[in-house]
């Protein structure tokens, strides 16, 4: 493995991770230019831009440790910046899995709740349409009584 290996993929990080962050600016950007909510920390394209932000800048401070560019005086500090860089790393990678498991099931059930909605294309007279709902509104509620019936509580 050559000594130009490792800093190509500590700037392959460090562009991945900018073009998401610019990316996800500007998808926030849009949305609330739409009106939506939209939150930096809920952003999963944000969060993973900034962890790959973070990789990068692990490997560029890996090699320029592992060369002997950082002096001795300094190893103690540079330690602890390090380590502190990766906590972060990792904080974001926690944040990233731990969102990224939640939303596909947020997207599942606003799919389910948006696809029970109705259109109204019923070409019946409004009176047909209350009739209608009059009769949904009582078997509702003789289904209810039913149930509480049948668990005793009537």
């Amino acid at each position: 493995m050559g000594p130009w290996l490792l800093p190509i993929v500590g700037v392959l990080f460090f562009a991945i991770g900018f073009f998401s962050v610019i990316l996800a600016r500007k998808r926030l950007r849009h949305a609330r230019a739409l009106g939506q909510p939209a939150i930096w920390y809920k952003n999963l394209g944000l969060l993973t831009g900034f962890e790959y932000m973070l990789l990068g800048i692990i490997v560029f401070l890996n090699v320029s440790n592992s060369n002997g560019w950082v002096p001795d005086p300094l190893k103690s500090t540079f330690a602890i910046f390090y380590t502190g860089i990766l906590f972060l790393a990792i904080v974001f990678l926690l944040a990233v899995v731990f969102i990224g498991l939640r939303q596909p099931r947020q997207k599942a059930q606003a799919t389910q709740a948006t696809s029970t909605i109705e259109a109204d294309t019923d070409r019946r007279p409004p009176q047909e349409q209350a009739a209608e709902v009059q009769r949904k509104r009582e078997r509702r509620q003789k289904a209810a009584a039913a149930r509480r019936r049948h668990t005793g509580r009537a």
